[in-house]
């Protein structure tokens, strides 16, 4: 009786012990893949009610109900308790289950065929049950042992969830592991099967291909971890070109920015060329007393010096560079232009931000209004600004036809090169996060306004 007792204690111990190695396991894995929200704790307290509701149902349902009621309940748990989209934390679920069930099925050849044979050995010892205990738990914590170890690897290479990945990017991932995983799933429940109310196991019916089980099986681990490998790397790809292109953006904008100082400079250098003239022409006419033609002399003076001011002043000459550009651009294409913008001279707001900001709005509306067809429709752009409590209010509405498509909130170019025309709002939403702002978008009928916020003052 006493060693009825041992064996029965030795026996919940190492069960104990493998799913205490389980929880951990599943909690590193949601830690580095994920990352919980708060009191971690609460995590392992799940997973011991998720234990305790299958040992109590166990009786009642078929083992395969079970494993799905305890998928289920897990999903639930990560849905509360970490961080990320709800597809990003069923896509965790999953490679996490397609993992253990993969490692689980490699090992079926070992269970059917070294174990028996090692368990003969003592079947006539006194130590058989015991035996029989440690041979059951050492196949689990061994089928542990090696996931740990994959999500060990795996995990510190994949960097998702620091990822912003839209609804049809992470279904590349999703259905190829929850096609592997209903396949392994169903491989596993069908193990034994009933043939004329006997039961066989599907090893001693096919005990060769088994022999094979353990290669399908890690190909399989191996290409979902591949997988998610190198869907990581497509978006670092993806984020690299966006950044290369607000880079050339930069760039041309920069030198945009040289040209229209290199024109100024080219007029300020015709007028004063032109001074030295203009002091003689209007000495000789002071010297015959002309006051008649001297003041129609500095009148044309003034008309010319005054070509070389902007007509839109805003108080800033990165935004009076930019503003009266794209005004003049409005006018050659008959749309009206209004302006109520008014800047500090002095912010914190990097030029080549601004320029970006201004520059990506005002091309849009201006495009926008250029496709309308419809004449009862003016054609307009209207801009203003507004400072209030440290923060740039910029409002940018132009006439609009058609809707503006969104997916996952991105907007979706119009223009046939959707690559390159689409990541503008991106850049603008770039920015505005640096400088810890909203970005806005409302449609109207036939019109479209832009709010964008920006800190001011840190």
């Amino acid at each position: 009786m006493d060693k009825q007792l041992i064996v029965k204690f030795f026996w919940q111990s190492l069960q104990n012990l493998s799913i205490i190695f389980l929880y951990f396991i599943k909690y590193y894995f949601y830690e580095k893949f994920l990352g919980f929200k708060n009191k971690n704790y609460m995590f392992f307290l799940a997973q011991i009610a998720i234990t305790l509701t299958g040992i109590f149902i166990a009786g009642f349902l078929s083992e395969t109900s079970i494993i799905l009621i305890s998928l289920i309940f897990e999903l639930i748990v990560v849905c509360i308790m970490c961080n990320g989209k709800i597809l990003i934390k069923f896509y965790a679920v999953i490679f996490n289950q397609t993992s253990l069930l993969l490692i689980t099925l490699m090992f079926l050849i070992v269970d059917f065929k070294v174990s028996p044979v090692l368990l003969k050995l003592f079947a006539n010892s006194n130590n058989y049950k015991m035996v029989n205990c440690i041979m059951l738990n050492l196949s689990d914590l061994k089928v542990y042992l090696i996931a740990f170890l994959f999500f060990k690897c795996t995990c510190g290479r994949l960097k998702i969830k620091e990822k912003d990945i839209n609804t049809y990017k992470i279904l590349i991932l999703i259905i190829p592991c929850v096609s592997i995983y209903s396949m392994a799933f169903l491989f596993y429940t069908i193990q034994g099967v009933k043939i004329n109310k006997s039961r066989y196991f599907l090893f001693s019916l096919f005990t060769n291909e088994y022999y094979v089980l353990p290669l399908i099986c890690a190909f399989l681990l191996v290409s979902i971890s591949i997988m998610a490998y190198i869907f990581d790397k497509m978006l670092y790809m993806e984020e690299e070109n966006k950044n290369l292109i607000l880079m050339r953006q930069k760039l041309q904008l920069q030198l945009e920015h040289t040209r229209h100082i290199e024109e100024m400079n080219t007029k300020i250098k015709g007028v004063i060329h032109d001074v030295n003239n203009h002091v003689a022409c209007l000495k000789n006419l002071a010297d015959n007393d002309k006051n008649d033609e001297i003041k129609k002399y500095l009148g044309n003076i003034k008309d010319s010096l005054g070509k070389l001011e902007f007509k839109i002043k805003t108080g800033n000459s990165i935004a009076d560079a930019v503003i009266n550009e794209k005004a003049n651009v409005a006018e050659m294409k008959k749309i009206n232009f209004e302006c109520e913008f008014i800047l500090p001279r002095q912010i914190n707001i990097e030029p080549i931000d601004l320029s970006i900001i201004l520059n990506n709005i005002l091309d849009n509306a201006i495009e926008a209004c250029a496709r309308i067809q419809n004449k009862d429709i003016v054609k307009k752009i209207s801009m203003k600004s507004l400072i209030t409590d440290s923060y740039l209010i910029i409002e940018i509405s132009n006439s609009n036809v058609g809707k503006i498509k969104h997916s996952d909130n991105t907007i979706i170019s119009s223009k046939v090169d959707k690559i390159n025309h689409g990541i503008g709002i991106s850049n603008i939403k770039s920015i505005v996060s640096k400088y810890g702002g909203v970005f806005d978008i409302v449609q109207e009928k036939y019109k479209v306004t832009i709010n964008v916020m920006l800190k001011l003052y840190t």
